[in-house]
């Protein structure tokens, strides 16, 4: 067991100022809708070797670290500075908590790793660049030369990424022998003055510049193990390719088909759809806006600038309806009872031994019972069938939620990304249900799903009783009525579109296989919501 200390004390908003986000933690800075320590820690979590995790935080930021990265509350343990002199002290003070008598390893928050390193590596980068915003080696045959970021040289050099790994009696004679409190680079250099270091060259992934921190969010920008992303930065050029060709394909038909009124608001398809080695793929322009869930999560926003975005939501669907279409109701169902029958039945039989509570006959959902899907399915197929209107059918997005819609705060454009380009395997193109893209939009906002895929919950289960919190913002509550009133002027009911989060939540539990805990919550959430529903229409 090697224990890692990730250092995340302090402060680095005068490095992004930028960037308005709520909360003054390095560990919560905000990347594509996530934390940044979470990167940090899902590397460790993940790697081969089995590692004691430490997060060296300031004891004002304990509280609000500690909720908001709850969902690793078993995998991690704090260290809380009350007071330091810079970065060495802090990892001083954290040296002396976490007790290790072996190897540890080293990372600032602010690096997210691409490797892990070896006893006695310290990871550089693998760029040659001038050290203005930060330290740098040159680790030359002859003497390896150590480049302070205070010295703000012109001489070109390797970065230090902050990440290194030695024996913690090596590394704590070196933090109790100097007196540079500002620059880690010091540790590493007195350390290698008694005992040679291995200095190795890797990908850096810095979000803590601002003049990396938006490369970063390029390079982290994934998705599922089917799909690959490619963002070419210098051309602006985004290069989708996945082993679901068809997704793929509907996907670029979706928006060459789209009228120019609405086309406007997704990115230009370039060159048109590929096919080599067995993979579809597609270019597009690339916009480095931040996703609407990232605002909500992570930013202090005045409200003003929700009123405008919903303002802006609202006019995209308005040109959305512009275009009736006619569905028929044997595909209206399928899309809504069948697929949910199919994902319930995957989940069910994907799901291990742990979480079999979840599929009894009643389950109690924060002290109330409600019955399982199994019990209401009759009741959830009629009340679907109830909702199919001839007249909802339209231009669809298909996965109008908050992380696929784009935003410019300086400029006010929206765009939209990633269109499902089908209403279920018989309709394929740009039409659907209206209802849908409202209750996407609506599982963002009221349903919490962004909070939920970010890790912002609590899950405690006993058999078929579970407990679950989701830790919401508190300008939420000002989007939710935002939200309403966006579905009252278009005529809809709320407790129409609270059921079809219901089935939302329940049917995309088997798409987030590699989270069973997320899984689990999702299909409580969705099933407290079809219960709800059900009982207030009776």
């Amino acid at each position: 067991m090697i224990d890692v200390v990730i250092l995340a004390a302090g402060s680095i908003k005068d490095k992004i100022y930028f960037l308005k986000y709520v909360f003054a933690s390095p560990a919560l800075i905000p990347v594509n809708s996530r934390a940044l320590a979470a990167y940090v820690i899902d590397f460790y979590l993940q790697s081969q070797e089995k590692c004691r995790i430490h997060l060296v935080i300031n004891s004002s930021d304990a509280l609000i670290v500690q909720k908001e990265l709850c969902n690793y509350s078993n995998d991690i343990d704090y260290v809380f500075v009350e007071k330091s002199r810079g970065v060495v002290d802090t990892l001083r003070i954290a040296l002396r908590n976490i007790n290790s008598k072996d190897q540890v390893i080293i990372n600032v928050v602010t690096t997210i790793p691409a490797s892990l390193p070896a006893m006695d590596e310290v990871l550089i980068s693998d760029k040659l660049a001038r050290n203005r915003n930060w330290s740098s080696i040159v680790p030359d045959s002859s003497a390896v030369k150590f480049m302070s970021k205070q010295a703000m040289s012109e001489n070109e050099g390797y970065a230090f990424t902050g990440v290194f790994r030695l024996h913690v009696e090596h590394l704590a004679r070196a933090v109790e022998s100097i007196n540079d409190y500002g620059d880690l680079l010091s540790v590493v250099s007195a350390v290698h003055s008694v005992h040679p270091l291995i200095f190795r060259k890797t990908h850096w992934i810095d979000c803590g510049h601002e003049t990396n921190y938006y490369r970063a969010k390029q390079q982290l920008i994934t998705s599922r193990s089917i799909n690959a992303v490619q963002i070419n930065g210098e051309t602006g050029v985004i290069t989708k390719s996945s082993l679901h060709k068809d997704k793929l394909r509907n996907e670029v038909n979706y928006i060459l088909m789209l009228p120019k009124e609405v086309a406007v608001y997704f990115p230009r398809i370039l060159g048109g759809y590929q096919e080599q080695d067995g993979r579809g793929s597609f270019d597009m322009e690339y916009y480095g806006y931040p996703t609407l869930a990232e605002l909500m999560l992570y930013w202090d926003l005045d409200l003003g600038f929700w009123d405008e975005i919903f303002s802006g939501l609202t006019v995209v669907l308005e040109h959305f309806r512009k275009h009736p279409y006619s569905i028929g109701i044997s595909a209206f169902m399928d899309f809504y009872f069948k697929k949910t029958q199919d994902r319930i039945a995957e989940f069910r039989n994907r799901t291990s031994y742990e979480w079999a509570g979840l599929f009894n006959d009643t389950l109690v959902i924060n002290g109330t019972e409600y019955s399982n899907y199994n019990v209401i399915r009759s009741r959830i197929e009629e009340r679907i069938r109830s909702l199919y209107k001839e007249q909802d059918f339209c231009i669809m997005h298909g996965d109008f939620c908050f992380n696929n819609i784009l935003y410019d705060l300086n400029s006010g454009i929206l765009r939209l990304i990633d269109a499902r380009g089908s209403f279920g395997n018989s309709c394929v193109g740009i039409y659907g249900d209206f209802k849908y893209d409202l209750a996407k939009l609506t599982h963002s906002v009221i349903g919490g799903y962004d909070f939920i895929v970010n890790g912002s919950f609590r899950l405690s289960a006993d058999r078929n009783c579970f407990t679950y919190a989701i830790n919401v913002r508190d300008t939420v509550g000002y989007l939710a009525d935002r939200n309403r009133e966006l579905i009252r002027r278009f005529g809809f009911k709320e407790s129409d579109m609270l059921f079809l989060i219901g089935l939302l939540f329940v049917s995309m539990c088997p798409i987030h296989q590699d989270a069973p805990r997320r899984q689990a919550v999702m299909y409580l959430h969705g099933i407290k919501y079809l219960n709800e529903t059900l009982e207030a229409d009776e």
